[in-house]
């Protein structure tokens, strides 16, 4: 879709953390960013992305089925997920995703 760039997909509910990825990692990736649910599924269809950057649990447990959903249709894909937590800083998450792009290069 973007050759000249990894598209990563960012998923997390709280709106400022995804517009910081955003910010963060623009200049080197393709960005795009959405809230857990039903969507996300087919936004990787049409994003195809070469890695998934996601909350280490779901929200809450009314999304815990869409949540697994999305893990099992990334393992499908092969699309490499990097779960983030809260003590996870850019640098580390950056240092993550050069370390599993370099390993298979997908664009």
């Amino acid at each position: 879709m973007f050759p000249d760039k990894p598209c990563l997909l960012v998923i997390d509910d709280n709106s400022d953390t995804r517009a910081r990825l955003q910010t963060a990692l623009s200049d080197d990736y393709t960005v795009f960013c959405l809230p857990h649910g039903r969507d996300v599924i087919a936004q990787m269809e049409l994003a195809q992305p070469s890695l998934l950057i996601m909350d280490l649990r779901p929200p809450d447990q009314a999304q815990r089925a869409d949540w697994d959903a999305i893990v099992v249709h990334a393992g499908d894909k092969d699309v490499p997920i990097v779960y983030m937590a809260a003590n996870l800083g850019l640098p580390e998450l950056r240092e993550r995703i050069a370390s599993i792009l370099s390993q298979g290069e997908k664009k």
